[in-house]
């Protein structure tokens, strides 16, 4: 028992021996593969030192290179990125890329903007070489140009020396014929002068005469003009024609029937002078005028007018020719008028009394002298369209008002004027007066007949026939009234010895 228990003890001492040598051989084991991984790793990290340090050294060449390779060996600092305008390398870079490769040029990076001007300057060199090739044809072209040239050239040089020989020529002919005309021209300068001095002669001689003639004319002219005034005085030359004829009259209304109405263009308030069975022609004069009448209502083929002047001794009758020289059937009849215009010697002007009446038969003044002296129209318009020149009071300039004379002195020169046209366009002229006996005009002394109940409206004691002035330019009645009619019992005022103005003359 004791035996078998020092066995199993030496047993046990054997087996942790065993265990004890197996762990320390285990430890050991591990201890020099620990230390051979320490030293295999310090060995590696060794290595990459020396890797590293080798990399850097060749980083740190490559970069001296590049700086050398881009121009900025001496310059340390490389730059962001996006480095711009200052002493990096790569600012440095952007600034000369701006400014060698502008605008659109300029990329992102020096590689794109070296493609994008390689890129460019690979168009240019075509375009170069383009014009490079339409250079050397256009060059070829002048050549051929410059050959032909020369050949004009040279023929117009063998055309210059034919040409100057032939001018040679002809300038030695030219001369001989200049002496030759030369001689000739000194022989018709003498000739010329003899007939420049027989010339001057004879203008001496046609001068005197001329002056002579055309104070001849001058004399005959005014011999003539009063004579023609004399003769158209005493004969009244006319050819005018009557307008109508008087069909039936009733005396006791004062109202007569023409042959005239609307068929013919006839306007009520047209008034007519009535002229004899018998006469020598109307517009002739005042001898065969017997009365006047104004037409009051038109018809279709008659028309009805009041009778304004006649003479009891011989009255208007049947048959009896009517004339008129402001209406025409079918035409408007022209006039010109010169002088002052005065209807009924009340000193006031008529002038738009004028042209009312003119106006209300159809006629039209076509050219006139104001009462300023003013011609309207100023070029005048007197041709052989005018019917009538009618001659008003020519006014003496060196009897009137100062402020009076200059118009009046216009007048006088227009009238000489208007005379004068007239004559040459076969134009008559007539007086006022006898222009408005001609017309039938009466001025408006109204007298009383018994059976009569017509009213009148005066215009300060008178008022002419049918044509007026506007009532708002018309002058209204003083409104007062004869002492012969407001006091009849007051003793009769006394003469002052000094006629009307209506009776001047007469």
């Amino acid at each position: 028992m004791a035996a078998a228990n020092r066995s199993t003890g030496l047993h046990i001492g054997l087996v942790f021996t065993l265990m004890s040598l197996i762990i320390a051989i285990v430890f050991a084991f591990m201890m020099h593969r620990s230390a051979a991984d320490a030293e295999a790793k310090m060995k590696n990290e060794t290595d990459q030192r020396n890797k590293a340090e080798t990399e850097l050294k060749q980083a740190s060449a490559d970069l001296q290179n590049l700086r050398q390779f881009l121009g900025y060996p001496n310059t340390d600092q490389i730059g962001k990125p996006d480095a711009e305008g200052d002493n990096s390398v790569i600012g440095q870079l952007r600034g000369l890329m701006t400014k060698v490769a502008p605008g659109e040029l300029t990329q992102p990076t020096l590689s794109q903007t070296l493609q994008r001007v390689g890129q460019e300057l690979d168009t240019l060199q075509k375009d170069q070489a383009s014009l490079k090739a339409q250079t050397l044809a256009l060059t070829e072209k002048v050549q051929s140009l410059r050959g032909e040239y020369q050949g004009i050239a040279d023929a117009h040089s063998k055309a210059q020396l034919k040409a100057e020989e032939d001018r040679s020529e002809a300038q030695a002919t030219k001369e001989k014929a200049v002496t030759e005309k030369e001689k000739e021209l000194g022989e018709r300068q003498s000739k010329i002068q003899e007939l420049q001095a027989e010339n001057q002669t004879i203008r001496n001689e046609a001068s005197k005469a001329n002056e002579l003639s055309t104070g001849r004319i001058s004399r005959l002219e005014k011999i003539n003009e009063g004579l023609r005034t004399e003769k158209d005085a005493r004969v009244k030359w006319s050819f005018e024609v009557p307008n109508g004829k008087i069909e039936w009259v009733d005396l006791d209304t004062r109202h007569v029937w023409i042959n005239r109405g609307l068929r013919d263009n006839l306007r009520k308030g047209t008034t007519f002078s009535v002229y004899k069975q018998v006469n020598e022609g109307v517009a002739r004069g005042l001898k065969d005028i017997k009365g006047a009448i104004e037409v009051t209502n038109v018809m279709e083929h008659q028309a009805e007018a009041r009778i304004t002047r006649d003479r009891i001794s011989d009255p208007i009758v049947k048959g009896d020719e009517i004339y008129t020289p402001l209406w025409a059937p079918g035409r408007k009849e022209k006039f010109a008028f010169v002088g002052l215009i005065d209807l009924d010697n009340d000193g006031i002007s008529d002038r738009e009394v004028l042209h009312d009446l003119v106006a209300a038969s159809g006629g039209e003044i076509v050219d006139e002298v104001d009462d300023k002296g003013v011609r309207h129209p100023t070029a005048g318009n007197i041709n052989v369209g005018t019917k009538f020149l009618v001659v008003g009071n020519i006014p003496d300039a060196y009897e009137a008002k100062p402020e009076d004379k200059e118009p009046y002195q216009r007048i006088g020169e227009a009238h000489k004027a208007m005379v004068k046209e007239a004559q040459e366009h076969g134009v008559r002229v007539v007086t006022l007066d006898d222009f408005l006996n001609y017309i039938g005009y009466e001025p408006g002394r109204r007298i009383w007949r018994p059976g009569v109940s017509s009213t009148w409206n005066l215009r300060q004691g008178m008022q002419g026939n049918v044509a007026r002035p506007e009532t708002a330019k018309r002058p209204e009645s003083m409104g007062t009234t004869s002492r012969a009619f407001t006091n009849p019992n007051a003793p009769q005022m006394e003469s002052i010895g000094k006629p009307s103005k209506a009776f001047e003359g007469k």
